[in-house]
C-alpha cells in the first residue's frame, strides 16, 4: 500500500490540493491522542509512539496531499486509517491483558513461595527444597521486570524535570536555520522534475532579498513588519514565462553532460558533478541568475558580461551570468561547456525535460511552506508610512518560534494574573499545548481544567495542567490554568488574551 501511494506521488505533477487537505494531519493526530486517553490508557498511547504509527498515518497524508487524485486514493486512505484505529484498540487491549497476566503471575508466585517456606520450615525435605528454590526465583526474575519497568519510568520522570520545554516548539529550533542543510524542504512541496536526476533536499542559506509584506497589528496594538523569505521554487513560480522557459533549457542543457545530477535547495538549484559543482541557478527580482564555477576575472574584457560574487555560499561558482534574453542563453550554453570541459565531463543528449510551473499566490506558497512570512518589530517610520498609506493590516495569529523576538520574559512574566482565591489541586499534573486550545476553542473562550476534561482534551484524573508553546495561535482566549511556560504566555499576550494562574 504504501508503494502504491509512493507511486502515486512520483507521477503526480501538481499539489493543487495542499490546500484542501492541509488540515488532516492535526485532526487526526488529535483524534489518535483522544483514542490514547479515552478507551486504552497509557499502555495504548505508548505502544503506537513505539511503532511510530503517528508518522505512517502522516506520510500517508502527505503522499496524498501531493498526488492529484480524487475518488480512489480517497477511498484506500479513509479504509487503511480505520483499519488503524481498529488495530491500535487491538493492540492495547492485549497489552491490557499481558498486564493482567503479569499481576496474576506475580501474585501467584508469592502464594507458591509462601506455601514452599511454611512446609520447609515445619518439614525438610527435597521437594520443598525444590519448591521453595522455584519460587524464588519466578519471584527473583518477576523482581526483575518490576525494577527494570520502575527505573524507566524514574529515568522518563528525571527527563522531563531536565528539560521541562521539552514539549515546546523551541525557537532555537523552530526559526530559519540558515546556514545549514538540514530542514527539508516540506514534503508537499512541488517536486521540479522526476527523471532521476533531481533531488529537493534541505533548506540552506537563504536569498537576501526578502520581500517587503507591510505593516501589520495584533490585537494588542502591537505593529510588526512583515516581510517574506521565498524559496527559489516559490520565485520560479511566481517568475514571468520567459524565466522559466530560460531556467529549464539551461537545466537540460548543464543535465545533458555525463555524471550531472541536479539538487533544488532553498535558495537555488544546484548542479554538481560528484563532489565538483557545475552551476548553480538563482533568482533575484523577475531574473533567472546563472553561477558557474569559473573565475570571473578571465571574462573581464569578453562578450560574457559575468559579475563577481564575493558571498561566501557562492565562493564555489563566483561567476554570475543575468540571463535576460535570447543572447544571453546563448552565451550561457557556452559558459556551462567551458565548466564542462574544465571538469573533463562528457556531454550527452540534451533532454526535453519540462520544468514549469504554473503561477500560485503568495498565500498559497506560505501554506506549503515555500514562503516564509517574517515578523518584525515594525519602527516608527514604517508605522507612520504605512498609516499615511492606509495598508496598515491586522492581523491575529502568533507562531511559537517568533514570541521571543516580539515580547520580553520580563514583560511576559509580569502579566499573568493570579487568582484571588488560592485553590487545593489533587490528581496528576499534565500538560497541554497551544496549538491544541487554538484548535478547539472559540475567539474569546475561557478555557479552564473542567472544560478541558469536558472536551476530553485530557485524562479525568489531571488535577492540574500546564500551558506549553508549540505552533500557531491565531484568536484571542482567557486562560484559567495552574502553570504556564513563558513562551505560551507570550502567545496567548501576543493575540490579545489573558493568563491566569489559578
Amino acid at each position: 500500500i504504501v508503494d502504491r501511494f509512493r507511486t502515486a506521488v512520483m507521477d503526480a505533477r501538481l499539489c493543487d490540493l495542499y490546500a484542501r487537505y492541509q488540515d488532516r494531519e492535526d485532526m487526526l493526530v488529535d483524534s489518535l491522542a483522544e483514542l490514547y486517553t479515552s478507551i486504552i490508557g497509557n499502555n495504548l498511547g505508548k505502544l503506537l509512539e513505539a511503532i511510530n504509527i503517528e508518522k505512517i498515518v502522516v506520510d500517508k497524508i502527505n503522499a496524498f496531499d501531493a498526488a492529484q487524485l480524487e475518488g480512489m486514493i480517497f477511498g484506500i486512505m479513509k479504509r487503511e486509517l480505520k483499519a488503524i484505529v481498529y488495530l491500535g484498540a487491538l493492540l492495547g487491549f492485549l497489552m491490557g491483558f499481558v498486564n493482567l497476566l503479569l499481576l496474576i503471575g506475580i501474585a501467584a508466585s508469592c502464594a507458591v513461595w509462601l506455601f514452599a517456606l511454611i512446609a520447609l520450615c515445619c518439614h525438610v525435605c527435597p521437594v520443598t527444597i525444590v519448591c521453595f528454590v522455584l519460587a524464588t526465583l519466578i519471584l527473583i526474575f518477576y523482581g526483575l521486570i518490576l525494577w527494570c519497568e520502575w527505573a524507566k519510568s524514574k529515568k522518563a520522570k528525571g527527563g522531563e524535570k531536565a528539560n521541562p520545554k521539552a514539549d515546546e516548539e523551541s525557537p532555537a529550533t523552530a526559526t530559519d536555520n540558515r546556514d545549514q542543510e538540514t530542514d527539508a524542504i516540506p514534503a508537499a512541496a512541488p517536486v521540479v522534475g522526476t527523471s532521476g536526476e533531481n533531488d529537493i533536499v534541505s533548506m540552506d542559506d537563504a536569498d537576501e532579498e526578502d520581500e517587503e509584506g507591510g505593516v501589520v497589528v495584533d490585537a494588542k496594538g502591537n505593529y510588526f513588519n512583515i516581510r517574506y523569505s521565498k524559496s527559489f521554487l516559490a520565485k520560479l513560480i511566481q517568475s514571468p514565462d520567459e524565466t522559466k522557459g530560460y531556467y529549464g533549457e539551461l537545466k537540460n542543457e548543464v543535465l545533458s553532460y555525463k555524471k550531472t545530477k541536479s539538487r533544488v535547495s532553498w535558495s537555488y538549484d544546484s548542479v554538481n558533478a560528484g563532489r565538483a559543482p557545475v552551476v548553480k541557478f538563482g533568482i533575484r527580482g523577475k531574473t533567472l541568475c546563472v553561477y558557474f564555477a569559473l573565475n570571473a576575472d578571465d571574462y573581464a574584457d569578453s562578450k560574457y558580461k559575468v559579475e563577481k560574487v564575493e558571498s561566501k555560499k557562492y565562493e564555489a561558482v563566483p561567476c554570475m551570468y543575468r540571463i535576460k534574453n535570447e543572447r544571453r542563453l546563448g552565451y550561457a550554453k557556452d559558459l556551462i561547456a567551458a565548466v564542462a570541459a574544465q571538469l573533463g565531463l562528457t556531454k550527452g543528449i540534451v533532454g526535453t525535460e519540462d520544468y514549469y510551473l504554473p503561477y500560485e499566490s503568495t498565500e498559497a506558497l506560505i501554506g506549503k511552506g515555500l514562503i516564509k512570512e517574517l515578523k518584525l518589530a515594525a519602527t516608527t517610520t514604517q508605522i507612520e508610512r504605512a498609516k499615511a498609506e492606509g495598508t496598515i493590516k491586522v492581523v491575529a495569529h502568533v507562531e511559537a518560534s517568533e514570541v521571543n523576538a516580539l515580547i520580553s520574559d520580563e514583560v511576559a512574566a509580569a502579566a499573568i494574573q493570579v487568582a484571588d482565591t488560592k485553590s487545593v489541586h489533587t490528581g496528576k499534573k499534565g500538560i497541554i499545548n497551544v496549538d491544541t486550545l487554538s484548535l478547539h476553542f472559540a475567539d474569546g473562550d475561557t478555557v479552564t481544567i473542567e472544560k478541558l476534561k469536558a472536551m476530553k482534551l485530557i485524562p479525568a484524573k489531571y488535577g492540574q495542567v500546564k500551558l506549553l508553546a508549540r505552533g500557531r495561535l491565531d484568536k484571542k482566549l482567557y486562560i484559567e490554568l495552574q502553570d504556564y511556560s513563558i513562551d505560551a504566555v507570550k502567545m496567548v499576550l501576543l493575540t490579545g488574551g489573558t493568563v491566569k494562574r489559578v
